[in-house]
C-alpha cells in the first residue's frame, strides 16, 4: 500500500508542476513532455490498485 501512497504523492507533485507551466511557459513541447509523464504515472497507479483488488 505504501506504493500506492508513493505513486499518488508523485501524480499531485506532477499534477502542480503541469498547473505552473500551464500558466507560466511558452514551450508547448516541454508541457506535453511533462503530462506524459503524468499519463505514464496515472497508468502506474491504476496497474497497482488492480494488484490490490
Amino acid at each position: 500500500m505504501n506504493g500506492l501512497k508513493n505513486i499518488k504523492k508523485a501524480i499531485e507533485a506532477q499534477r502542480e508542476r503541469l498547473d505552473r507551466m500551464a500558466k507560466h511557459t511558452d514551450d508547448l513541447n516541454k508541457l506535453l513532455e511533462e503530462s506524459r509523464k503524468m499519463d505514464r504515472l496515472i497508468e502506474k497507479y491504476e496497474d497497482q490498485v488492480q494488484l490490490y483488488m
